[in-house]
């Protein structure tokens, strides 16, 4: 259960920095999640690393692609979702190396 809430909240933490962010910086800062991902996935396992990564994209999409605050996207913006996509299941899937 521990696994499944450092999942959460990691990517509640990048949420709430990404926000920070971008209204001061004016960019949106994709590392922040796919840090939580890797964090996530690896602290947790499966389970945990499948809520970052679903949580990940939710937000992502959400609040960073536009039209900002929904869930649906403009054409042009597929690629860089689906670029931000596969970068979290690469960092998800591919074990860590130490």
């Amino acid at each position: 259960m521990l696994c499944y809430a450092v999942a959460a909240l990691s990517v509640t933490a990048a949420l709430i920095i990404a926000r920070w962010l971008e209204i001061n910086l004016h960019t949106a800062p994709v590392s922040l999640f796919l840090c939580d991902v890797m964090l996530s996935a690896w602290f947790g396992g499966i389970g945990p690393g499948v809520l970052a990564v679903v949580l990940s994209f939710l937000a992502f999409a959400y609040y960073f692609v536009p039209p900002i605050y929904s869930l649906a996207m403009e054409v042009q913006q597929i690629p860089r979702f689906l670029i931000f996509v596969l970068s979290a299941l690469y960092l998800y899937i591919v074990p860590p190396v130490f």
